[in-house]
């Protein structure tokens, strides 16, 4: 059974939790009141998880993702 989402009463958007087929969740919220849209991303990884062949791979990683779009 899923947990409901909690969330102020005065907040009218609306909010879907969704897991994808490949283990990546995602909460959805829907404001149709916003004239633009978002995304955020967490990606839990770091320089602690590089392989010791290859260090730096998270960092150059992260800018090959977000520094570029």
């Amino acid at each position: 059974m899923k947990k409901p989402i909690i969330k102020p009463k005065i907040d009218k958007r609306s909010y879907k939790y969704i897991k994808l087929p490949n283990k990546m969740k995602a909460l959805l919220i829907h404001d149709p009141s916003a004239d633009i849209s978002a995304c955020s991303l967490d990606v839990q990884v770091g320089a602690a998880l590089d392989p010791s062949y290859a260090p730096g791979t998270a960092h150059f990683l992260e800018h090959m993702l977000f520094q570029g779009t």
